[in-house]
């Protein structure tokens, strides 16, 4: 279960661009940043996401079963576009690889949708909609 709770939070890293800091804002502003949650079933468990923006970095944490597994990360957003990876050092499953991710935000609600993202669990973890904490 702990190897779940990691591939899971070792994609969620991987949105996030490694080293790449960008201060533009996607068309709503700079509304994606702060703390959004969703639940998520993976490998037939049932969890809950955590993902958080700020100053160009990410936090994503996966806790399934009691288990908690953090990933960190940078993001870039440009237009209405956000591309991810994970910090290196991390037990990720993505390595080094960019997920690029359309989003949108209408009020307490974040969607993403898949762009670009060769990272199998991270493209099965972050497209949908993510609710503001």
């Amino acid at each position: 279960m702990k190897t779940t709770i990691l591939a899971v939070a070792v994609v969620m890293g991987l949105l996030v661009s490694s080293g790449c800091r960008d201060d533009s804002t996607g068309p709503s502003g700079e509304l994606y940043l702060g703390s959004w949650e969703k639940e998520l079933t993976f490998d037939g468990a049932t969890g809950v996401l955590t993902l958080s923006f700020k100053d160009g970095d990410y936090v994503v944490s996966a806790s399934f079963d009691g288990d908690t597994a953090t990933i960190t990360g940078t993001y870039v957003v440009s237009d209405n576009q956000m591309t991810l990876v994970d910090d290196p050092g991390q037990d990720s499953e993505c390595g080094d690889d960019e997920g690029t991710y359309r989003y949108s935000v209408d009020g307490d609600e974040m969607t993403f949708t898949l762009f670009l993202d060769a990272c199998e669990v991270r493209s099965e973890s972050i497209p949908g909609v993510w609710g503001r904490l």
